[in-house]
């Protein structure tokens, strides 16, 4: 089975909780958590990656990364605007569906996603790993 990695606070809140307070997801470990509104829940597809997100943060401490488990995987469609301050987290919300009723996370950030992320509707984080 495929490991994926979730980089939460200390208090199991989403990493980017502390600056985006309507997104704020508290994860219970061992219990599915779904995503607010409809936007969805980043992972990462590898510990190495995760924990190169955490280095771009400064190495913050008060960062954990979490094996995880996952369901309902969402396709992310980054969009690039150069000119825009708007950053991924403010965003997020918006969800579409496609006509074949797909799913997909519509994103406008001035930069490109940290390496390895992907998005799920749902997610159960399993034990911390760091």
């Amino acid at each position: 089975m495929k490991k994926y990695y979730k980089v939460v606070s200390t208090e199991l809140q989403s990493a980017t909780a502390r600056y985006y307070t309507k997104l704020r997801v508290q994860y219970v470990i061992g219990k599915f958590v779904r995503a607010p509104f409809d936007s969805g829940l980043f992972v990462f597809d590898s510990l190495d990656n995760a924990q190169i997100f955490i280095n771009g943060l400064y190495s913050l401490t008060f960062l954990d990364i979490y094996e995880v488990e996952v369901k309902d995987p969402i396709k992310i469609l980054f969009h690039f605007n150069r000119s825009s301050l708007i950053w991924v987290a403010e965003v997020v919300n918006i969800l579409k569906r496609k006509k074949n009723k797909k799913k997909y996370l519509d994103m406008i950030d001035d930069r490109s996603p940290p390496l390895g992320t992907l998005c799920f509707k749902q997610v159960k984080l399993i034990r911390r790993v760091r």
